[in-house]
C-alpha cells in the first residue's frame, strides 16, 4: 500500500447502515496522533463519521487494509485507521483466548534538541533520544536506565527520535530482551532491557516516574503545559468521545 492509492471505508455513519465512502492514503506509520502510542495509523481523507468505527478500510482489490478508528477534530477529511496487520494480531490473541499484551520500556523519552545538549552540557555532536523519566517497577528501571541517559542505539542501531525507539520495541514481543547504548555524564554505558507487558490504565496511574533533576524546567515533561490535539473517535451511530 503506497500513499496516495485510493481506498475505500465502510460503515454506519450516523446509522447509515452500509454507507460507502472514497479517499485515497493521505500517510502511512503515523505515530504522533494521540489517540494511543503503540499503533501506526494509515491517514486517510476518505469520509470517517459516527458510526464508521471498527469499519474496514479497503484497496481497490477489495482487500482490507485497516480499520476505521477516528477522525482529528476541528478539521476536515483528516481519518486514521488501525493498520490490518495490527488488527489481525489482536484478533488472533482474541480468538485464541489469549491476553493482548504490548510491549513497554516504562520510560518517557523526547528528541535530543541544541538547548537540551547545553542544558545536560555534553558535546554538541551527540546524537540519540533523551530519557526525561523512567517509572517506577518499570524495565528500565529494572535495567538500570535512568532519567538523564541518551540513547544511543539499540541492538546495534541507532536510534534518533523517539519513534526509532517505539518502532524497535514495537518489531519485539513481552520478554524479548533488547541490548541498549547509553550516554550517561559522558560515559558510555551497555545494559539489557527484557521487554515488559504495558500497564493498564489503573496500574499506569500508580506508577510514579523518576525524572531528572538535571533538566531545567523547561525541559522538565512534569512542568510544561500539556495541550494535546483533540481527536474525535467514533464509537457508534450518534455518539463520540474525545481522547
Amino acid at each position: 500500500m503506497r500513499v496516495g492509492e485510493w481506498v475505500l471505508a465502510i460503515g454506519s455513519p450516523f446509522g447509515l447502515n452500509h454507507t460507502v465512502t472514497s479517499g485515497i492514503v493521505s500517510a502511512r506509520g503515523r505515530g504522533d496522533v494521540r489517540i494511543v502510542d503503540y499503533a501506526d495509523f494509515i491517514q486517510t481523507d476518505a469520509a470517517i463519521n459516527p458510526g464508521n468505527s471498527g469499519g474496514p478500510l479497503l484497496n481497490m482489490q477489495g482487500e482490507v487494509v485497516g480499520v476505521n478508528t477516528a477522525i482529528k477534530d476541528n478539521a476536515q477529511n483528516i481519518g486514521f485507521s488501525i493498520p490490518v496487520d495490527v488488527a489481525k494480531t489482536v484478533a488472533d490473541d482474541l480468538i485464541n483466548n489469549r491476553t493482548i499484551e504490548r510491549p513497554w520500556l516504562g520510560i518517557g523519552m523526547s528528541e535530543l534538541k541544541e538547548s537540551q545538549i547545553k542544558s545536560l552540557g555534553i558535546p554538541a555532536t551527540t546524537r540519540g533520544v533523551l530519557v526525561e523519566k523512567v517509572f517506577k517497577g518499570s524495565p528500565s528501571e529494572e535495567a538500570d536506565i535512568q532519567p538523564g541517559d541518551i540513547i544511543q542505539k539499540i541492538d546495534g542501531k541507532s536510534v534518533l527520535t523517539p519513534r526509532d525507539v517505539q518502532t524497535m520495541v514495537r518489531a519485539h514481543k513481552v520478554k524479548d530482551k533488547l541490548a541498549f547504548l547509553l550516554l550517561r555524564e559522558g560515559a558510555i554505558k551497555t545494559t539489557e532491557v527484557i521487554i515488559g507487558a504495558y500497564p493498564d490504565y489503573v496500574e499506569m496511574r500508580n506508577l510514579s516516574p523518576n525524572t531528572s533533576p538535571n533538566l531545567s524546567p523547561n525541559l522538565n515533561p512534569n512542568n510544561a503545559p500539556s495541550q494535546p490535539q483533540r481527536l474525535q473517535e467514533k464509537q457508534g451511530a450518534g455518539q463520540n468521545s474525545r481522547r
